[in-house]
């Protein structure tokens, strides 16, 4: 039986966001408009879950993304896992339809992004569970990797402060207590400009379900604060004007401090209320 459930669908003008989940021995996904064009800056996503003990095959019936190898522009990419952060099988882009791919495990991740430029038909593929082969498949993991469990840090691109190289994944996972949360600052900042193509991706927690921030360019963010004692980092780069990269630096604060904080504000707000109060009265008084 394919069960399939609609997480969220966010249409504006000038994009296009999806997110899906797939589960069942067998089944489709398409991109956003198939048969039509996919619209400009599609950003979809696709969960595929077949029963355990088996792994997932999938097969392409129809393939035109905008492109060519290294997939700088539109590209669809399926990852041998449950999410954004599982290793690679294959980068896609082009007019020539992908032999069928299959993962290790019962889970694949697939994501498609579309640039603003062109626009073209997109893909059908059908999923099914096959045996589970011995041999796992081919993947290409992040080039850099790193869990970070100390109550403050630093992380930064590779080769910082000389330039990150081209086409690199990496993911930074920061634990900490259970009842700390975990604020990051961008010490320095120097991406390339577009977004589409090289960004870092900050997560509220370990999955890729809350994205908080996504920046390119050449000015820093804003500090950002975990609501609890994950955070997930991940950068991603193109073969597009490499820069220096970023360095940040992250601490662990009690989760009471943002609570504290406001019951204080909230106090100090009593508190002038109060004297603002006592003077109209004193006035009142003097002026009767």
């Amino acid at each position: 039986i394919l069960s399939f459930h609609f997480l969220s669908s966010d249409l504006r003008p000038d994009s296009a966001q999806c997110s899906y989940r797939l589960s069942g021995p067998s089944g489709t996904l398409q991109s956003p408009n198939y048969p039509k064009n996919y619209p400009p800056l599609a950003d979809c996503n696709w969960t595929i879950s077949v029963p355990e003990n088996y792994s997932v095959r999938l097969n392409f019936q129809d393939f035109a993304v905008d492109g060519s190898e290294p997939c700088e522009f539109d590209r669809l990419i399926v990852r041998d896992g449950p999410d954004c952060i599982s290793p690679i099988l294959r980068s896609l882009c082009g007019s020539t339809i992908p032999r069928p791919i299959v993962s290790s495990g019962s889970r694949i991740y697939v994501e498609f992004t579309s640039s603003q430029f062109v626009q073209l038909k997109g893909f059908q593929a059908d999923f099914m569970q096959v045996e589970r082969s011995m041999n796992s498949s081919n993947t290409m993991g992040p080039a850099c990797e790193d869990t970070l469990v100390a109550d403050t840090g630093l992380l930064s691109t590779p080769n910082y402060p000389k330039p990150y190289p081209s086409h690199t994944e990496c993911v930074w996972k920061i634990i900490t207590q259970e009842d700390r949360r975990i604020k990051l600052e961008f010490l320095d900042f120097h991406l390339y400009s577009d977004c589409f193509l090289t960004y870092v991706d900050v997560y509220d927690g370990l999955n890729c379900s809350t994205r908080i921030l996504r920046h390119c360019g050449l000015i820093a963010p804003k500090a950002i604060s975990s609501s609890g004692s994950r955070l997930l980092v991940v950068f991603r780069s193109s073969g597009q004007n490499a820069l220096r990269g970023f360095q940040a630096h992250y601490y662990t604060l009690p989760k009471s401090t943002a609570t504290t904080g406001t019951a204080s504000r909230n106090r100090s707000r009593r508190w002038i209320g109060d004297i603002l109060r006592t003077a109209s009265v004193l006035l009142l008084t003097c002026f009767f």
